[in-house]
């Protein structure tokens, strides 16, 4: 009569398996009571419930991708009835598998029913950086930012400034970043789904005030010229978002130039250039104290009358 084996088994989670990397017989004094699988291992486990009056057994796990057992644990002795189990190594996450016990005595060999488990998934993990640094940091107003991410066991990650979709390692780059507080995160999903997050925080400082330099005929802010004379204003505002002129002179400026006006008249002319930002305004001005010319004399030459 041939041994007839009941073979119990259901997939678990089993968390904390330390696996070699090689398969290898688990002692059979601590066999689990059902099949045990990680993802990347599994303990298989069978039980022989009749040894069929030849105790002197030949057992073995037939395993493999589904439909395919091709694969066998090497074969162990074992004494009368009972459980047994083999640890297999080298699974790959997220897949499923066959596998069935099998036993054998001097009365022949018999299989246990073919059953199936599936590993467990990895879980993702994701690192995100700012400027190559977790965060977080604090930068100069209208800094360049690249946010840089790696990750491990993912299939797509997104993230917060975004909508599309994201590869598994990537880089973006924001320029000019104005006064305020930024957060970015990025979330990364394996093929079970499983989501891994990660985040940067980033503050970006508020400018200074607008820095101006104003000049008359590249000089000095203040001059003395004659009537009718030309006047060069030259400027340059930095950390300044618009100028405008007032005073003697209007309109919209541009943050650096010149412009030449004519002294038209006796007097003293007050030129204004004011530049504003986030943090505020700034003014400087031009003085031009425009005076007479003295007046051009000749003495004509003599006529002599005979």
């Amino acid at each position: 009569m041939k041994n007839k084996i009941y073979f119990l088994s259901f997939l678990t989670i089993f968390l904390g398996l330390v696996f070699l990397d090689k398969n290898f017989l688990f002692s059979q004094d601590f066999c689990p009571a059902n099949t045990q699988v990680s993802s990347s291992s599994a303990i298989l486990v069978g039980e022989v419930i009749d040894d069929g009056g030849d105790p002197n057994l030949t057992v073995w796990f037939e395993y493999g991708s589904l439909g395919n057992p091709t694969l066998k644990t090497p074969p162990m002795a074992k004494y009368g009835t009972g459980n047994f189990c083999a640890q297999i190594t080298g699974l790959m996450p997220n897949q499923s598998y066959h596998y069935r016990a099998v036993a054998q005595n001097s009365g022949g060999i018999n299989y246990g029913e073919l059953k199936t488990f599936k590993t467990q998934c990895l879980g993702p993990f994701v690192d995100l950086k700012v400027n190559n640094s977790d965060g977080p940091v604090t930068l100069p107003y209208k800094s360049d930012i690249t946010l840089s991410w790696s990750s491990n066991n993912a299939s797509y990650c997104r993230g917060s400034w975004t909508s599309l979709e994201l590869p598994v390692n990537g880089s973006v780059t924001f320029n000019q970043l104005t006064a305020g507080n930024y957060s970015y995160k990025i979330t990364c999903y394996d093929y079970c789904n499983q989501a891994k997050s990660d985040g940067v925080e980033i503050i970006i400082k508020s400018p200074s005030l607008p820095v101006i330099d104003f000049k008359a005929n590249y000089q000095s802010n203040y001059l003395e010229v004659e009537i009718n004379d030309n006047v060069i204003f030259s400027w340059t505002a930095n950390y300044a978002n618009s100028c405008y002129a007032s005073g003697d002179w209007t309109g919209t400026k541009p943050l650096s130039g010149s412009e030449t006006i004519k002294m038209t008249s006796v007097k003293l002319y007050n030129f204004f250039l004011t530049c504003t930002n986030e943090s505020g305004t700034s003014q400087a001005k031009v003085q031009v104290n425009v005076r007479v010319k003295p007046p051009r004399v000749i003495t004509k030459p003599a006529v002599v009358t005979y």
